[in-house]
């Protein structure tokens, strides 16, 4: 049962947000490590953007986002916040070149010259079972790095 918003949620809210009038309203109180604002609201930490949606529009239907229009992790003014699906904010990521790709990506466990070594290793006839096993990685991993799936600005 989602409970009722009261003036106190409005008020412990907005004396945390810096408001410009031409621009963002950034959150000023506690962050998450990867920069999101996040506020204790009903009993638990969201983002605080998610809140301030909730606050201005209502609630969140169930498996969407709220993504941001101007792409600033503190941002919480409502005019650049939409609701979209996941597949929507990898869509909005990729189509504003955002994403994350090769030794940049935080759960990589290759490298540009590892990527290299494998496929040198793979040209002279190793296969991608020994390649796994003599690297560490999965063997899905090698193979999509094998057939240029993955890593593929990697010449």
């Amino acid at each position: 049962m989602v409970t009722k918003l009261t003036q106190n949620d409005h008020d412990r809210f907005y004396k945390k947000v810096h408001k410009s009038e031409n621009s963002c309203w950034l959150w000023i109180g506690s962050k998450m490590t990867c920069g999101y604002g996040h506020f204790f609201f009903r009993g638990q930490y969201p983002a605080a953007h998610r809140v301030s949606w909730i606050l201005n529009y209502g609630e969140i239907p169930d498996n969407y986002w709220v993504l941001h229009r101007c792409d600033v992790k503190a941002c919480v003014r409502p005019e650049h916040l939409f609701l979209g699906t996941r597949q929507d904010n990898m869509d909005d990521m990729k189509a504003k070149q955002r994403q994350r790709f090769g030794e940049a990506c935080h759960n990589a466990k290759a490298t540009v010259s590892l990527v290299r070594l494998i496929r040198e290793c793979a040209f002279n006839g190793t296969t991608v079972a020994t390649l796994t096993r003599k690297f560490g990685l999965k063997k899905h991993a090698v193979s999509c790095i094998v057939k240029r799936e993955t890593w593929k600005h990697v010449i």
